[in-house]
């Protein structure tokens, strides 16, 4: 489908314009100089990428290769997320680059790498079965919200239409909801590598908190554009207030006050406190009764909010750890979670977790002259951080999972106005 004012610049200048819109503030020349990488990190267009695209970062490394160029994942997302508010077209592209990877099953695949960058070889995929959390609707929501663009709401449409399909295909758990393969085989297509949630496994796929809020927002986000486009958003809105309520009354531990993977609250595994069960009060999938609880842990400095928001395993677990996906802050975590608070109403909350997000991350830019790819929540030094087995801890100039100008911009509840 054709799009209208599809830009095929490589440069969007992002620095330039977050240098001008940006008022003078304490993190200006952090959000400017993430701007910037993303503006190094920008390939013209190459092998399946029709349009000019934007790898996840340069710093980024990978099982198996030293240095690599990768694009994709929900890293893409958040890419996106923080371009929009200064060239909403360029992050759109970004999503035209993604939609055009959908494969013939209508599965949408983790990553496509190049092992080198000279010369650059774009490769689809570097794992054919491994998919990755579909956030991309939440990026579509708030890019017509700004823009009323409706061709890319139907071009977004109809590829939700065939990758839905996939997912109920292939990752319907049998007690219903949602499932990533990381609880059958630990192949990390949840995103969170080697989290503490998989480290009890049985080679059976149950319904997991994380995939069945991403799906249910999905139809949601369907059912809203379904309306858009004058088509039926019956079966869509159906499916979303189905999976709402399975989440609710199946994956919600009245005990504890929190959401979980559906073994942990049926007891057949320990239950551990993780950022995931965060996503329904993030993407809307959990009743506003429960609201108040789940903020209550959010705001708790022995739980989430800690120096550095928000860890993603709560600091009073036994498991918390400074190990990548098993205690420590990622900014894109940090940004969901933000927005979620937004959402619900819990804007001061959401205000505090903003500020001490962009304070830490400022602190260690100040140090070493680098964004990392995740930070020690509990504000220590960045040495002695792993990264799932490695030891040589997080990445830097990692632009895939630091949204940080979107977080600026919600911070100060607007964004500036859209470009040309």
């Amino acid at each position: 489908m054709e799009h209208h004012s599809v830009s095929t610049a490589v440069h969007p200048n992002l620095a330039r314009k977050a240098d001008v819109l940006l008022p003078d503030n304490p993190w200006k020349t952090m959000l400017v100089a993430c701007a910037d990488l993303q503006d190094r990190s920008i390939h013209a267009p190459n092998g399946p990428l029709q349009l000019p695209w934007v790898e996840i970062g340069l710093g980024y490394h990978f099982s198996g290769f030293s240095s690599g160029v990768a694009f994709g994942h929900w890293d893409l997302v958040h890419i996106a997320m923080d371009a929009l508010p200064y060239d909403p077209r360029h992050a759109r592209n970004q999503l035209i680059n993604y939609f055009g990877l959908l494969n013939a099953a209508g599965m949408m695949p983790g990553t496509i790498i190049s092992t080198a960058r000279e010369p650059l070889e774009m490769a689809l995929p570097i794992d054919p079965v491994v998919s990755h959390p579909p956030l991309w609707q939440e990026f579509v929501h708030d890019y017509y919200q700004l823009t009323g663009d409706a061709d890319f709401v139907r071009h977004a449409f109809d590829f939700g239409q065939r990758n839905l399909a996939w997912w109920e295909r292939e990752r319907s758990a049998p007690e219903g909801g949602f499932f990533y393969m990381d609880v059958v085989k630990r192949w990390w297509e949840s995103g969170v590598d080697a989290g503490v949630r998989w480290d009890e496994v049985d080679g059976r796929p149950h319904a997991c908190i994380d995939a069945t809020c991403h799906l249910q927002s999905v139809y949601r986000r369907m059912a809203e554009w379904a309306t858009i486009l004058g088509e039926d958003a019956t079966p869509y809105a159906g499916r979303a207030q189905e999976l709402h309520a399975f989440i609710n009354a199946e994956l919600w531990d009245a005990a504890s006050q929190f959401f979980y993977d559906i073994e942990m609250v049926r007891g057949h595994k320990g239950r551990i406190k993780t950022y995931e069960g965060l996503w329904p009060l993030i993407l809307g999938s959990a009743d506003a009764d429960k609201w108040p609880a789940l903020v209550a842990h959010l705001m708790n400095p022995r739980e989430f909010n800690t120096y550095h928001p928000v860890a993603t395993v709560a600091l009073d677990e036994p498991t918390y750890s400074n190990n990548c996906w098993r205690g420590p802050a990622w900014n894109s975590i940090s940004f969901w979670v933000i927005r979620g608070c937004r959402l619900a109403g819990y804007r001061d909350e959401a205000a505090v977790l903003a500020r001490k997000v962009l304070d830490a991350t400022a602190v260690r830019y100040a140090q070493h002259g680098a964004i990392f790819e995740f930070y020690h929540s509990s504000g220590e030094s960045m040495e002695g951080m792993s990264r799932k087995t490695e030891d040589r801890g997080p990445c830097r100039d990692y632009l895939g999972h630091n949204p940080l100008n979107a977080i600026y911009w919600m911070l100060h509840e607007s964004g500036p106005a859209i470009g040309e």
